[in-house]
């Protein structure tokens, strides 16, 4: 993971694995890496997505359509060369597909984290070991809670913190973070604009993107060019910002 940590902002953009094709997101992988992500997130299409916008709950069903297995998102990726991923996947297909093969999978397809996102820490001691096993990082992600907790899981934490609130809130947390971790903190962000994007990132050490998503959505085919103004505009204005 040490690949995505600089003396700048960090930038994670956001795809559903499969919208509007699986090789249609292999060529937008190598277009935000081109343009400046350090490193893209692949969403895993589920059936039932949790409190998500409804342009990514369409993705997911229409990628799903379209024949975006688990196997099949990590056929695709397996041949994608050179960009820094994460993925983001619901603890249901994860525990059907197993573990282990899950893992090895990941590791094959040369992932450098994994956030399994309906999984709180208290419950990924299962899954974990065959994490560490196979040296992709399991993300871990916190919102305001007790500082017992923040401490329990910023011990456990790989990569990167994930911050999963905003405003106030996320620069408060990010502040009792970094206290007990040197790892970077992201905040994730969902479908925002340019704005809120550079507002999440001056509370923390950089942002994940959903925009791309939105766009992909909206575009299919036609949303090269219009992901590639996206990722842009994101980089320029993270690089304006700085590192702190």
């Amino acid at each position: 993971m040490t690949e995505i940590v600089s003396n700048k902002k960090i930038l994670v953009v956001s795809l559903t694995a499969g919208d509007p094709s699986l090789q249609y997101t292999a060529k937008l992988i190598m277009l935000a890496h081109g343009c400046g992500a350090d490193m893209v997130n692949i969403c895993v299409p589920f059936s039932d997505p949790i409190a998500q916008d409804a342009a990514v709950s369409a993705s997911h069903i229409r990628a799903l359509k379209g024949g975006a297995s688990l196997d099949a998102v990590f056929d695709m990726l397996e041949k994608v060369k050179g960009a820094p991923l994460m993925l983001t996947a619901y603890a249901n297909p994860v525990f059907a597909y197993g573990y282990a093969p899950f893992f090895a999978r990941c590791r094959a397809a040369g992932l450098s984290a994994v956030c399994i996102t309906d999984m709180p820490f208290e419950e990924c001691g299962e899954i974990l070991p065959h994490a560490e096993n196979s040296g992709v990082a399991l993300m871990q992600s916190l919102a305001p809670c007790a500082d017992e907790r923040i401490s329990a899981v910023c011990n456990a934490a790989k990569g990167f913190v994930l911050c999963v609130c905003g405003g106030a809130s996320a620069a408060e947390l990010k502040q009792k973070i970094s206290a007990r971790t040197s790892l970077p903190v992201l905040i994730d962000c969902g479908i925002c604009g340019i704005q809120s994007l550079c507002e999440a990132a001056n509370a923390a050490d950089g942002a994940i993107a959903g925009g791309a998503v939105k766009i992909v959505s909206e575009y299919g085919e036609d949303s090269f060019c219009r992901v590639e103004s996206f990722v842009r505009d994101c980089r320029e204005a993270l690089n304006r910002m700085g590192a702190d």
